[in-house]
């Protein structure tokens, strides 16, 4: 009898375990599924948090996007209205102008402004369309998270690549700009056109205009893609769009990078001065590209003492060219002029036997009259001209000449050395090309110091 009971007992707490067991796996589940769908509901918010606001950065992108189609339509028709047609005119005789056509107005330089103004024309046909259909979908936008323009701004790729053709007349135009860039009388003519609408731009203000435009398009295209979530029916198109306008974008850079150095290459002409000939030096030739310009401190011959100037270099030639003082403060005064076809290949080591001075991060050019020691702090922009040099040897112009010498073909190089610091580099005295060759400085320099004899 009494083990029935102790039985019956053991059952009873044995069920109330189980029970008790139950219930705390049930609770545990319910919190689990309480916690899960906290996290859904906090997600489902911030989704629709960030959704918001991203709809409210792509109207503010559009409406700029539209802004901006007007503006520069509106400069377009200007451009053709107020300068290239009457220009056109008035060069042809078709219209008289206030102020007559200067002589320095040639056939060239009308031809290559009909060219723009023919461009200019399919330019804004092109974009009288676009500022339509963008108004019309940034309209349809305001308040609709999924409203989509890409498909807009995909259908107008194709005309797109008319701005190829424009940079390429314009680079053209913005040379033969350059070279009348004193004459005052073509100044004056082409300013003469002018009016309150222009506000005082002149005509180079407007033709850069269409230049600036892809590049201004991508970045309004990439705001626009980063504001747009990975699920929105546009995502996937902004990103195509955006691929196709990068791509015009560097094709345009290119064509506007060569059309600068154009320019650049006008402007330097006249302006650098020579001290021995007391006149300044012409760089414009046919072959002849303008490559960069650092500021840097550095030697030259006869200079033993550091002095800041500014080294150009071009594809055929480095410039090393510093400020005059209290005199013709427009000009600069040539330091050290080196010519591709010079330059040898050397090293510190060639150098030795002369006085010399420890300098960090110093780049040693040779020439043929002797070194250009270019000294500057260590860092990306001396990492930079570092580098270019280096292209230039590798691909430059030096590389389509060369000097016969018992009739084999020895190609020179830029000759560029580095200092790291523990080495040493001439500060007084420089060694010229013949005095390299007979200290033995190498089969190639000896056979080119033969060749040039």
């Amino acid at each position: 009898m009494g083990r029935e009971k102790e039985k019956k007992r053991k059952k009873g707490d044995g069920g109330k375990k189980d029970g008790a067991s139950s219930g705390s796996t049930a609770s545990s589940a319910d919190a689990a599924l309480l916690l899960q769908s906290a996290f859904r509901m906090y997600r489902a918010v911030s989704t629709v948090r960030y959704r918001k606001q991203s709809t409210v950065k792509r109207e503010r992108v559009l409406q700029e996007l539209l802004e901006t189609e007007r503006d520069y339509l509106s400069n377009l028709r200007l451009l053709l209205d107020v300068f290239l047609k009457p220009i056109r005119a008035s060069s042809s005789g078709a219209a008289r102008h206030t102020v007559p056509a200067p002589a320095s107005l040639d056939a060239d330089l009308v031809r290559q402004l009909c060219a723009l103004l023919a461009d200019v024309e399919v330019l804004c046909g092109i974009h009288a369309i676009f500022h339509a259909k963008v108004h019309e979908r940034v309209e349809q936008a305001v308040g609709v998270p999924n409203a989509a323009v890409s498909d807009v701004l995909l259908s107008m790729m194709p005309y797109f690549q008319a701005y190829s053709a424009f940079c390429n007349h314009y680079q053209k135009t913005v040379g033969m700009l350059a070279e009348r860039k004193a004459d005052a009388e073509f100044n004056h003519y082409i300013a003469s056109f002018g009016t309150e609408e222009t506000c005082k731009r002149g005509l180079r203000d407007f033709l850069i205009m269409p230049v600036q435009r892809i590049p201004r398009y991508t970045m309004l295209l990439r705001d626009l893609s980063a504001a747009t979530w990975p699920e929105h029916p546009d995502h996937a198109n902004l990103l195509k769009a955006l691929q196709l306008l990068q791509q015009l974008a560097e094709r345009i850079d290119s064509l506007t990078a060569h059309s600068q150095g154009i320019s650049m290459l006008m402007s330097l002409s006249g302006k650098i001065y020579c001290p021995a000939t007391t006149q300044t030096l012409k760089f414009v030739a046919p072959h002849r590209r303008f490559v960069d310009v650092h500021e840097v401190g550095g030697i030259a011959p006869g200079t033993p003492t550091l002095q800041k100037f500014s080294l150009f270099l071009f594809n055929d030639l480095i410039v090393a060219a510093g400020a005059i003082p209290d005199k013709m403060r427009d000009k600069l005064k040539l330091s050290k002029s080196i010519e591709l076809v010079e330059l040898w290949n050397s090293s510190l080591d060639d150098i030795s036997g002369l006085e010399h001075q420890k300098r960090e991060g110093a780049i040693v050019l040779s020439g043929l009259q002797g070194n250009l020691v270019v000294i500057m702090e260590a860092g990306a922009e001396s990492d930079a001209l570092f580098e270019q040099l280096e292209s230039l040897r590798e691909g430059g112009y030096s590389k389509r000449k060369r000097f016969a010498a018992d009739g084999q073909k020895t190609m020179l190089t830029i000759p560029i050395a580095r200092t790291t610091g523990s080495e040493r580099i001439p500060d007084e005295r420089f060694m010229s090309f013949a005095e390299r060759a007979s200290m033995g400085g190498g089969a190639g320099h000896r056979a080119a110091a033969a060749a040039m004899a």
